[in-house]
């Protein structure tokens, strides 16, 4: 079906868990490069693990991104089950194919009964590393760090390890068996694991080759060498194997050939229009093979047949035969097993008799093109790939090796070899240069991305920031949608579109169209095949959209931290609304508690004038001056407001007094005095299980205490009582002395001064008396009910 207008008929969507993982990453190379050299659209869906919610769909994070591959947009189906479906059983994986039944599909990675799969033998290769290390090396002491659990390919090379140590008799210490995730951090964790063990095995055997790489970085690290005291073996073959120090053995899983087949059994499938793939074999396997390098403990250039340099030798003629080619070829096949290299059109042996030949033929007709044309086509066939210059380097001493044989002038050998090598580094250093400066400008362009991006702009400028860094990392064509109020996700609104550079126009709010069409037709260019990746907007269950990147020009994660930094933002911008939404909730959740709190204090003070009169206005002529003398003190709104309170409340115990005892006219005797004392307890506990925002209750308990610590009930002093239980203390003592009592008349503010004056300093806080001396001498002085 294709996109209409597209310049092929056939569109591929392929899912894939993450495009960081390096195994996920080969197979998604194999499959881009079937698609380019058929002409062949290609989608994928980068979604993460499966994780089914309770109902059993697949809807859950970004893995509702995996219900964009429809029909609409698609021809056949690629699922990654081994990564993708890690967790499910094989009826649950059958399950997610069932969702895709308008499709054909194709499984790689794990097979299923009714599913045509691509899978490689992962236990085959598992099982020659381990003979490997035992019949090679005589090693006796095994560590393993294991898959993550659930995974069929886990499940396999652990049971290879098994079976093989079991044959020799070789005992397993579960103690130097970690539990890895197939993560590079699950490799530094894992030899943390074993030397805290105390128990150093002879090697280690990784699941697969992130884990084992990352393995001897951190033995490195520790002062541990590889091989010479222990060897880290892993399986995959990825490409950092060959540019490890030491190059790492390893088992090849030809993982771009696992993709690129997966692309050509689904091709014949459409071709053949067989929906239910009677013909065709359900399960097809590719078989692993030990790679040997060196971190194992071999050194294969050490062990291939030594350069000829008598001069004797080198003049001696021996004729060319067949037999003598034929072992020249055989020994130059696993120097070309044993490289990144993998060709889908030519195998090994071809590659080596037609290296062997033109070499040969190069010699004997002093024409150096000859050979020098092939090798440059040899290189460059791997411009893409990590190739390790140790074995390439074998390779070409072993065809000199081959001319010293043939009776070559030990110069024309010499000169061909040379020349070869010179190639060699020149392509080296121009793959590392160029890989280098292309790490370095995404990263540039990824932080600036980072930095010029801001929660705080509006849509616009976050989509022109956004636009102008995709073109400037070399994404030719990027449209990004966000489902249409955030909750329905059937609908999306496509809010930036460009296509070779050139943006369309848009509405503000975006255009509306159904999210399984990925882009609306009149934004397509129709011009060319197209290749994109589709990358899920989300955070938690909180669905944003989906971004779709043109990948032509990038085939590496770069996508990924995309996604990552427009999920940020997106994620901030929700995060601010959520901060407002919630100040204005909060703004309103505060008067509604000012309501309330003053609604609690005028009902505590009712009661209190219900019982006692006199006592209700001297709390609030106590109050009014408190917040006078906090005033001049220069407290904040808050600070005001908590002695406000604590005033008008502080002598709500007296309510447990009795009424005889509080309006006695005459001089209270000692028993009657104490009971008046017990009113600043009783009002903490009347007061100590209502939710203040203040200690409130702490406050009334203290207002009759003394710095000097004379005061009651509890004799405190100084720091041990809070500043506004001394600011009340103050006032409480100038309202008593300038109101009338029921036992004597008002005595006047002249007292009141010698009182707070006499004993600043000792009973009273120094600077409270000074701020409540400041507003008596004051012209406005007053003492009211506030």
């Amino acid at each position: 079906m294709g996109f209409q207008g597209s310049t092929t008929d056939v569109t591929i969507g392929f899912l894939i868990d993450h495009t960081e993982s390096q195994y996920q990453f080969g197979i998604l190379q194999g499959v881009i490069d079937f698609a380019q050299h058929r002409n062949i659209n290609l989608i994928c869906f980068e979604g993460g693990l499966l994780n089914p919610d309770a109902d059993g769909n697949f809807k859950c994070e970004r893995n509702i991104l995996y219900g964009l591959a429809t029909k609409k947009r698609l021809d056949g189906l690629i699922i990654l089950s081994d990564s993708l479906g890690t967790h499910l059983d094989d009826d649950a994986l059958f399950q997610f194919r069932e969702s895709f039944h308008s499709l054909p599909v194709v499984f790689v990675g794990r097979s299923h009964p009714k599913v045509p799969s691509i899978i490689i033998d992962s236990f085959y290769g598992m099982r020659e590393m381990v003979l490997h290390l035992i019949e090679k090396h005589k090693y006796r002491s095994f560590g393993f760090i294991k898959g993550l659990s659930g995974s069929y390919h886990a499940e396999m090379r652990y049971s290879a390890f098994v079976e093989v140590l079991s044959e020799h008799e070789i005992p397993i210490d579960e103690d130097l068996i970690y539990d890895g995730d197939f993560l590079d951090n699950s490799g530094i964790l894992a030899v943390r694991h074993i030397l805290n063990t105390k128990k150093m095995p002879d090697v280690i055997v990784s699941c697969n080759d992130e884990m084992a790489v990352s393995a001897i970085r951190e033995l490195d690290r520790h002062g541990f060498r590889v091989p010479e005291d222990i060897a880290v073996v892993g399986v995959d073959d990825i490409p950092k194997c060959a540019t490890t120090r030491p190059p790492m053995t390893t088992v090849r899983q030809p993982l771009q050939r696992e993709g690129w087949n997966a692309m050509s059994l689904l091709m014949n499938i459409l071709d053949d229009s067989i929906s239910e793939y009677k013909n065709l074999p359900l399960i097809n396997t590719l078989d692993s093979r030990l790679i040997i390098r060196e971190s194992c403990g071999c050194n294969i250039i050490n062990d291939l047949p030594k350069t000829v340099t008598s001069s004797e030798k080198r003049n001696e003629q021996i004729r060319v035969n067949t037999v003598s080619l034929e072992q020249h070829r055989k020994q130059i096949v696993p120097l070309l097993q044993s490289i990144s290299y993998e060709n889908h059109c030519k195998n090994e042996d071809k590659m080596a008799e037609e290296l062997v030949a033109a070499f040969l033929q190069a010699g004997q007709t002093r024409n150096a093109d000859i050979f020098l044309n092939l090798w440059r086509d040899f290189l460059n066939s791997n411009l893409h790939l990590e190739v390790d210059e140790v074995i390439i380097c074998g390779l070409l001493q072993q065809l000199r090796n081959c001319a010293y044989e043939y009776s070559f002038p030990p110069l024309i050998g010499d000169h061909l070899f040379w020349a070869a090598m010179t190639m060699l580094e020149k392509r080296t250093l121009k793959f590392i240069r160029k890989t280098y400066n292309n790490a370095m400008r995404e990263e540039f362009v990824l932080n600036q991305l980072r930095d010029q991006l801001d929660m705080r702009f509006g849509q616009e400028k976050i989509l022109d920031v956004l636009y102008h860094n995709l073109v400037e990392l070399g994404i030719k064509s990027a449209y990004m949608a966000l489902y249409d109020h955030g909750e329905n996700t059937n609908i999306a609104r496509i809010v930036l579109a460009y296509s070779d550079g050139t943006r369309y126009p848009l509405p503000n709010d975006g255009l509306a169209f159904p999210s399984e069409l990925l882009i609306p037709d009149s934004f397509f260019n129709t011009n060319e095949r197209f290749s994109y990746i589709v990358e899920a907007l989300n955070y938690g269950e909180r669905q944003i959209g989906f971004l779709i990147l043109d990948m032509s020009n990038h085939i590496n994660s770069i996508h990924t931290g995309i996604r990552r930094i427009v999920n940020n933002i997106y994620r901030g911008i929700d995060l601010v609304d959520a901060i407002q939404y919630q100040q204005t909730e909060l703004i309103g959740s505060i008067e509604k508690l000012k309501e309330t709190l003053e609604g609690i204090i005028k009902t505590l003070s009712i009661t209190v004038a219900n019982r006692d009169p006199y006592t209700a206005g001297h709390q609030r002529r106590v109050a009014s001056l408190s917040m006078a003398i906090g005033r001049e003190m220069g407290l904040d709104e808050n600070q005001l407001q908590e002695i406000r309170v604590a005033a008008l409340l502080h002598d709500i115990g007296k309510i447990f007094i009795p009424a005889e005892i509080l309006n006695k006219s005459g001089t209270l005797k000692p028993i009657e005095f104490e009971l008046i004392k017990q009113h600043a307890e009783e009002g903490y506990n009347t007061l100590k299980n209502i939710e203040f925002p203040w200690p409130i209750a702490e406050i009334v308990f203290q207002h009759h205490e003394r710095c000097d610590g004379s005061g009651y009930p509890r004799g405190l002093s100084q720091d041990q009582i809070l500043p506004a239980a001394r600011i009340l203390a103050v006032a409480d003592v100038i309202e008593a002395i300038t109101s009338m009592r029921p036992y004597r008349a008002a005595l006047g503010i002249e007292v009141a001064i010698e009182e707070i004056t006499r004993y600043k300093g000792s009973k009273y806080d120094t600077e409270v008396v000074d701020a409540a001396m400041k507003l008596i001498q004051s012209e406005s002085f007053e003492i009211t009910e506030g």
